[in-house]
C-alpha cells in the first residue's frame, strides 16, 4: 500500500487479497473501503491511497463478514452453473495443445466432441443419489482432474497416441475413457464407483472395457491397445527382515493402481490428494512410492498435520528443505524434484472464524506458486515442488477443508479392503516373517488361524460394540488387526517355540488392542467368551479359560532379558517379573536427580507391560 501510495502512474493498480475473511482483521480495513480511502496502521502512520489504487476480494463465501464490511463493497458472485466447465477445457485446450504437436487438428476435434457428449452425463451422475464422495469435490474440479490425466498421456513421449488414423481414434478413445473414470469417479466411495461403472460403460462402448469387474478395475495398455487387469501389474511379496513394521506394503491391484496414479500425476507436477478410512493404507502406498522414486530423481519432504501445527512452523519444514536456486527463487536442484507429502492435512485446529491458516499457506503455494518470506515480505517463487495431501475424511477431530484449497487435487478415495484382501495381505506379511525368522513348522502353521481369526475378532467388535457417548473410544478400524500382527513380529523364534505359545502370543496381542479398550466388565466378558470360541473352533485347542483369563493370565514383555536384547517372551512367572521391574525402578532412582524416587506398585504389573510394549 505504500508502496502504491507513493507511485504516480496514470495505471490502476490491484491489491488482491485472496483468502478468507473475518469480522477482526477486515474492520481495520474499512477507513480505506470508504471514501475516506485512507489505511490507519497500529503505529499510527495514516497511507492515503490514490485513486488509481483499487482492493479486490477473493474470497469463499461471506458467512463471517460484518455488514459493514460487506456495505463498503461491489458483490460479483460467480456460481459453478453460470460459468461451467467449458470455458476452462477451451482454454485448457488452447493453451497445453497450441500446435498440431502431439494433436492433430482431427484428432483435437474428436476430444472436444467427447467432451460435449459425455462430460454433463457424468457429473451429472456423481451427483445423484446414491452416490457419495467421503470429501466432497465440484464440478470443475473433476473436468480439471480428468484433463491432468490426458494431459500427461497426450504429451508425455512415452504414452503418446500412435499408429495410423484408425487406431489414433480407437486409442483416444479409451485414453478419454480411462482419464472420464479416474478423473471423474475416483473420488467415489467404493460402492459409489459400482453405480459410475454403468455410466462409463454406456458413455465408451468403443473403449471396448472387458466384462467381469469394474472401469476401475483395468488400465489401458497402449502397446495392445486394450484394456488390462490391474492385477497383471501386481508384483509377487517378498519379506525383508530389517523393513520396519509399517513400511511393509503387501502389493495388490489397489496398492498398485494407486502408486501408479500418484507416480503419473507427480510426473506432471499435478497436486494429488489420497483419502480413505484409518488404515487402509494411504499413506504407506504414499511413501513407499515416494521412497521408490526417491533412488531416481524425486526428493520427498514429509509434513505431519496436528491440531497444534500452524502457518509458519509449516512454512519453516518445507523452506528448510527447499534449496536456493536464486534470490526470488526457491525449488529442488537440476535434476531433481520435490514432493511435499503433508500427512493428515485436515487436522489443524480451526479459528474462531473458519479459517485454517496452515490450509491457507499451502493453498498460496499451490495456487500461486510461491511463499512469501516472512523477515523482508519479499515473494519466493517454488518450482519443480508438487504437494501431496493425504487424511482420512472428516469426523472427529478432523476438519473439512476449505473448497478453494482441495478443488486443485486429484483426489482418489482408497477403498477398505475386503476380509478376503486382509487375509492375503496378513497372511502374507506374517508368513513370511515366520518362515524368514525359521519358526517352527507347526508355529508357522497358525498363520492362517491367527490372521483369520484376528480378522473375525476386528469385524465382530467393529458391529456390536460401537461407538456412544460414554464409549466414543470404541472406534476400531484396519490399523488395530495391524497392530496385532506387529505384535506378533516381534517375536523371535528361540521365545515362540511351539504352537501353545503361538497361540497364547495371539491372545495376548488381540486383548491388548482391543479389549484393553473396554470399559465395563459385560463388554470384557463379551470379548473373553468370542476369544475361547475361536481357539475351540480355529485352533482345536483345549486352552482353559482360567489358564489365560485368570489370576494368572497370560503375559508377554521383553523386561527379563534386558541385557540380552530384549527378548519379547511368555512371562511365566510372576516373581521373575516384579523382581526385574524393581531392578529397573532402582536403577532409575540411581540415576534420578530428582528428590522424590518413585515406588513400585505390584497392581502396576500388567499396566507397565502394555505400555512398555507401546513404547518399544
Amino acid at each position: 500500500m505504500r508502496n502504491g501510495a507513493g507511485g504516480s502512474g496514470e495505471d490502476r493498480e490491484w491489491t488482491v487479497f485472496d483468502g478468507p475473511v473475518d469480522a477482526l482483521w477486515i474492520e481495520n480495513m474499512n477507513t480505506v473501503l470508504d471514501d475516506n480511502m485512507t489505511l490507519c496502521l497500529a503505529n499510527g502512520q495514516r497511507i492515503k491511497l490514490r485513486p488509481e489504487m483499487r482492493m479486490l476480494f477473493e474470497v469463499n463465501d461471506l458467512r463471517v463478514a460484518s455488514p459493514a464490511t460487506v456495505s463498503r463493497c461491489g458483490m460479483v458472485y460467480l456460481t459453478q452453473e453460470e460459468l461451467g466447465w467449458e470455458p476452462y477445457v477451451k482454454t485448457w485446450m488452447t493453451t497445453k495443445f497450441p500446435d498440431d504437436y502431439p494433436l492433430n487438428p482431427v484428432n483435437k476435434e474428436y476430444i472436444m466432441e467427447q467432451f460435449e457428449g459425455t462430460i454433463n452425463i457424468g457429473l451429472d451422475k456423481v451427483r445423484s443419489y446414491p452416490l457419495t464422495e467421503p470429501i466432497k469435490t465440484d464440478n470443475l474440479q473433476l473436468v480439471r482432474s480428468m484433463c491432468n490425466i490426458l494431459e500427461i498421456f497426450l504429451k508425455d513421449p512415452k504414452t503418446q497416441i500412435k499408429g495410423d488414423d484408425t487406431t489414433q481414434k480407437k486409442d483416444l478413445c479409451a485414453i478419454f475413457a480411462f482419464a472420464y473414470t479416474f478423473g471423474l469417479g475416483s473420488g467415489l466411495s467404493d460402492k459409489s464407483k459400482d453405480y459410475f461403472d454403468s455410466t462409463v460403460r454406456e458413455q465408451f462402448k468403443a473403449a471396448s472395457y472387458p466384462a467381469g469387474f469394474t472401469v476401475f478395475d483395468y488400465y489401458f495398455n497402449q502397446k495392445e491397445h486394450c484394456f488390462k487387469p490391474w492385477s497383471e501389474k501386481v508384483r509377487d511379496f517378498e519379506f525383508v527382515k530389517e523393513k520396519p513394521f509399517f513400511d511393509i506394503m503387501v502389493e495388490t491391484d489397489i496398492t498398485y493402481k494407486h502408486g501408479y496414479f500418484l507416480e503419473l500425476l507427480l510426473g506432471g507436477g499435478k497436486p494429488i490428494f489420497f483419502t480413505g478410512e484409518t488404515g487402509v493404507g494411504k499413506s504407506v502406498v504414499i511413501q513407499n512410492t515416494l521412497n521408490r522414486l526417491a533412488e531416481k530423481d524425486l526428493v520427498p519432504i514429509n509434513l505431519n498435520f496436528s491440531a497444534q501445527t500452524d502457518s509458519k512452523r509449516t512454512q519453516d519444514s518445507i523452506g528448510d528443505k527447499l534449496e536456493n536456486i536464486s534470490r526470488k527463487v526457491l525449488g529442488a536442484l537440476a535434476g531433481k524434484r520435490n514432493a511435499v507429502f503433508v500427512d493428515d492435512i485436515n487436522m489443524p485446529m480451526v479459528e474462531t472464524y473458519g479459517a485454517q491458516p496452515p490450509i491457507e499457506l499451502l493453498r498460496l503455494l499451490v495456487d500461486r506458486g510461491g511463499l512469501y518470506e516472512r523477515a523482508e515480505w519479499e515473494w519466493k517463487e517454488v518450482t519443480n515442488t508438487t504437494l501431496i495431501a493425504c487424511a482420512a475424511p472428516p469426523l472427529g477431530g478432523r476438519s473439512p477443508l476449505c473448497p478453494r484449497f482441495s478443488t486443485n487435487f486429484n483426489l482418489f478415495c482408497l477403498p477398505e479392503a475386503t476380509e478376503g484382501l486382509l487375509g492375503t495381505i496378513f497372511t502374507s506379511i506374517l508368513g513370511g516373517f515366520l518362515k524368514s525368522w525359521n519358526f517352527a513348522e507347526p508355529v508357522q502353521g497358525l498363520k492362517d488361524m491367527i490372521v483369520g481369526s484376528t480378522i473375525e475378532i476386528y469385524t465382530k467388535i467393529s458391529k456390536e460394540l460401537r461407538a456412544t457417548p460414554s464409549k466414543f473410544h470404541y472406534s476400531f478400524n484396519l490399523r488395530d488387526v495391524s497392530k496385532v500382527v506387529q505384535g506378533i513380529l516381534m517375536t523371535k523364534n528361540v521365545s515362540i517355540s511351539n504352537p501353545d505359545v503361538a497361540t497364547k502370543l495371539w491372545v495376548n496381542e488381540a486383548c491388548r488392542v482391543f479389549q484393553d479398550r473396554l470399559t465395563d466388565e459385560e463388554d470384557r466378558e463379551w470379548f473373553v467368551n468370542e476369544i475361547m470360541e475361536l481357539l475351540s473352533r480355529t485352533f482345536k485347542c483345549n486352552i482353559e479359560k482360567d489358564d489365560i483369563f485368570g489370576s494368572t493370565k497370560v503375559k508377554f514383555g521383553d523386561i527379563l532379558k534386558i541385557d540380552a536384547g530384549r527378548v519379547y517372551e511368555e512371562i511365566r512367572d510372576q516373581s521373575k517379573l516384579i523382581k526385574a521391574l524393581e531392578g529397573q525402578l532402582e536403577d532409575y532412582n540411581d540415576a534420578s536427580t530428582n528428590k522424590m524416587n518413585l515406588v513400585f506398585f505390584e497392581d502396576a504389573v500388567l499396566h507397565i507391560l502394555r505400555i512398555m510394549r507401546s513404547l518399544r
